[in-house]
C-alpha cells in the first residue's frame, strides 16, 4: 500500500487521497510494521481513514493474494 498506485482508491477518489493512504502506509512499515504491538493505533487510524474516505485498498490486496500465491507454487532459492 506504501508503493502501490492503487486503482481501487483511484477509482473511488483522486490523487491526494491515494497520497495520503500511501504516507500512512509507509510511515506504519518505517516503525517496524503491523508486527509491532505499538503500530496497533496507527493501523486503526489508516482503517479509519479509508472507511471515512469510501476507498478500498483494493487493488494492494490482489497484489499482495497474487504474489502469495507465486510465492507458494514458485519456489526460488
Amino acid at each position: 500500500m506504501s508503493v502501490v498506485d492503487d486503482t481501487c482508491i483511484l477509482h473511488r477518489s483522486n490523487m491526494k487521497v491515494l497520497k495520503q493512504v500511501r504516507q500512512q502506509a509507509a510511515a506504519i512499515i518505517s516503525k517496524g510494521g503491523m508486527g509491532i504491538g505499538s503500530n496497533a493505533g496507527s493501523y486503526r487510524k489508516l482503517d479509519r481513514f479509508v472507511t471515512d474516505q469510501w476507498v478500498s485498498p483494493g487493488g494492494s490486496a490482489d497484489l499482495l493474494a497474487a504474489t502469495i500465491f507465486l510465492n507458494k507454487i514458485i519456489k526460488i532459492n
